[in-house]
């Protein structure tokens, strides 16, 4: 038994419940980047991250916010205070292998990020009290436009989901439904939003887009994205569309375009067990929340190593039911995964495209993620000129760029993705996963307040990747889609002609 097996058994076992009757503060955490600069290296930290998981208490264990994938690529690590010496010295023990400490104390970084989101947060209830206030007493009309700058709870998601649902058809009545698809482990609902303004007779044509969010817990800036994209549709597109006015705005121009041409389905919050166990216990909890074979210990499958196609073979999932990116029993064994296989599967003639928000690091994704140099035989280079386009959109917002390519040239390769099934076992032409900001200097606790700038830039991508995939699809094109397609094309001549 080596000094850092020793250190894991000394702590583990008296610590073992530490976190089960609270809220675990993270409190002495170091945060390590780590960078393998040799092929040993790089085996040196799946193996760390394999033999020492943080389940069942975290105390005992490596926390990986990011995953060993490849040579020169960093990899995030939380370190609990009493291993810190025994990481250390295998690390530095380790050739070619680069470190950096980010936050001495992570607790203090989830302490002030807990602070900021509160103090959002009840600015909003506060403007809200006053607006009904002023509402009662007739000294203000109209609505009061959403606030994107704090995290909602489950409770609090679902509330907006149904404003924004009443808030459509007033505007323009039938267009838009909240639809029950299943229920999770713990018996929460599962709610997709679907926007439809224009129902089309031919059911044949593939106009529908489906987007979900937040099927790992921890990474919160996704459903909140989410929720500000299906914001900007029904309160900026659909309005514009109904009005038949040139819009000056590209960013009502192309909400406009999503809601006159598509049928949109968001399931903005996929795993809310998950989520509300990451919001009152565990910050950084990354499964759902069902029972698995270990029961009293570990819990949770990984819902995006949960899919049908190439599950459970090669790498990039575990069995193991203490992992992180356990893959579960069986193929669709959980309630949430199955909930969304039954959906989709009924709707799969209609469906274009698939999109999937993640966080954190700024990739924009395509199948396949299962195995390193495998492509897509019908759509890759399709895809990869939508992903390129929507890239070079996107960084004309916030200046922030986006890696585009395979999951598995990209990052690592996994099994039994949400992508990889859509595209692969669902047929559905476009699949994307984007990984949204930042790089890791917040990592998982993004400030609220930015959650705005990544919505708009999401809006823009969103736009990009549906403008480009019906121009490539042979649909109607019109003079947005051609004003879109200009930069691509440039870039794809210079690419061309080597400049």
């Amino acid at each position: 038994m080596n000094h850092f097996q020793h250190c894991i058994v000394l702590l583990g076992l008296p610590l073992l419940f530490s976190v089960a009757t609270g809220k675990f503060a993270f409190d002495g955490f170091r945060h390590y980047r780590l960078s393998p600069m040799s092929a040993r290296a790089l085996s040196r930290l799946r193996w760390l991250e394999t033999e020492f998981p943080a389940e069942p208490d975290p105390l005992s264990g490596l926390m990986f916010l990011t995953r060993p994938g490849r040579k020169f690529a960093s990899v995030d690590v939380l370190v609990p205070p009493g291993l810190n010496a025994a990481f250390l010295n295998l690390v530095q023990a380790t050739s070619a292998m680069r470190m950096q400490l980010i936050h001495k104390d992570y607790g203090r970084q989830l302490a002030l990020f807990n602070q900021e989101n509160a103090r959002a947060h009840q600015q909003n209830s506060e403007a809200l009290k006053r607006r009904r206030r002023e509402a009662d007493g007739g000294r203000v009309t109209g609505r009061m436009q959403m606030n994107h700058n704090f995290y909602r709870s489950y409770a609090e998601i679902r509330r907006s989901l149904i404003e924004l649902k009443d808030r459509c058809n007033e505007l323009h009545p039938g267009t838009c439904s909240l639809e029950r698809i299943g229920r999770t482990f713990e018996g929460r609902r599962l709610f997709v939003l679907k926007i439809a303004k224009n129902k089309s007779p031919d059911s044949s044509k593939k106009t529908a887009v489906w987007l979900d969010a937040g099927i790992h817990a921890r990474e919160w800036v996704s459903p909140a994205t989410a929720l500000y994209i299906a914001d900007q549709l029904i309160n900026v597109g659909l309005p514009a569309s109904l009005s038949n006015a040139n819009q000056s705005s590209l960013t009502v121009t192309e909400a406009a375009e999503i809601v006159e041409r598509h049928e949109i389905m968001m399931l903005i919050l996929y795993n809310p067990d998950g989520y509300e166990y990451s919001r009152l216990r565990n910050r950084m909890w990354r499964k759902n929340r069902e029972v698995n074979g270990m029961r009293r210990y570990c819990r949770g499958v990984d819902l995006n190593r949960n899919y049908g196609y190439r599950w459970g073979g090669g790498a990039g999932s575990s069995g193991f039911p203490c992992a992180d990116n356990f893959r579960g029993p069986a193929a669709f064994s959980a309630a949430e995964t199955s909930a969304v296989r039954r959906y989709l599967e009924s709707r799969k003639s209609r469906l274009l495209m698939f999109v999937s928000l993640h966080s954190f690091g700024q990739y924009l994704l395509i199948p396949y993620g299962y195995q390193k140099n495998t492509y897509s035989k019908t759509h890759h280079e399709k895809m990869m000129y939508a992903a390129t386009l929507a890239v070079y959109k996107m960084f004309a917002i916030n200046d922030r760029f986006y890696a585009l390519g395979t999951g598995s040239d990209m990052l690592y390769e996994a099994n039994g993705g949400s992508d990889d099934w859509a595209h692969g076992s669902l047929g559905v032409p476009y699949s994307f996963t984007v990984e949204l900001p930042d790089e890791g200097d917040y990592g998982f606790l993004l400030p609220g307040y930015l959650v705005p700038s990544v919505g708009r830039e999401a809006m823009r991508g969103l736009g990009s990747l549906l403008s480009s995939a019906r121009r490539l699809e042979g649909q109607q094109e019109d003079a947005a889609d051609s004003a879109n397609a200009q930069p691509c094309n440039r870039l794809m001549q210079n690419a061309a002609s080597g400049n």
